[in-house]
């Protein structure tokens, strides 16, 4: 579905009041980003954006705390479409045929 140095749109840029308290550096909706990296959590797959840099968070877990850059849900995302390709396609001029009478 995603691979790392794709380009992604945030379509879900809502956060909780606790997902704000602790990552600083969040997604926009309609915005892009690059992906960094990827990991697959407890929650399904996480991706790391380049364009977002952001603290390591503390996290509980059965073997105890741990540290990590926080990543976030792929289903936050699509692919970005290059509109370069569709905008050169609605901008080229082919001549005209001219039927004859």
């Amino acid at each position: 579905m995603f691979h790392v140095g794709q380009r992604v749109e945030c379509i879900d840029g809502s956060f909780r009041p606790k997902e704000r308290y602790w990552v600083r550096g969040l997604p926009v909706s309609g915005e892009i980003y690059t992906i960094e990296s990827m990991e697959h959590g407890h929650r399904g797959l996480g991706l790391r954006l380049a364009e977002l840099k952001n603290p390591s968070i503390p996290v509980s877990t059965k073997v105890g705390e741990i540290q990590f850059e926080p990543t976030f849900l792929a289903s936050r995302f699509r692919a970005a479409t290059d509109i370069g390709i569709f905008t050169k396609m609605l901008n080229s001029t082919s001549p005209k045929e001219t039927v004859g009478a």
